[in-house]
């Protein structure tokens, strides 16, 4: 989801765009505030790129094109607290 940026740009969202998740983000960076247990601040870029990056992002998308059931299911979840 980090190359979502242009999703929004003004010339290129009057094309079809969709964005192509091999990963859940957030789940990195939950594994990552885990593992950083001296840096809190990691804990909070967890939290804000799950509850406002990702939902502002995808719902500029057209599609979400997933490689896997797993990460589609997950990310179907979170797309519905957008809708």
């Amino acid at each position: 989801m980090h190359t979502t940026y242009y999703l929004n740009h003004s010339k290129i969202n009057q094309r079809l765009q969709f964005v192509r998740a091999h990963n859940i983000e957030s789940d990195y960076y939950k594994m990552l505030a885990i593992a950083e247990k001296n840096n809190p601040k990691i804990v909070s870029i967890y939290r804000t790129f799950k509850n406002k990056i990702i939902r502002k992002e995808a719902k500029n998308a057209d599609g979400i094109l997933s490689i896997s059931q797993k990460i589609m299911n997950t990310l179907i979840k979170l797309a519905t607290v957008i809708i």
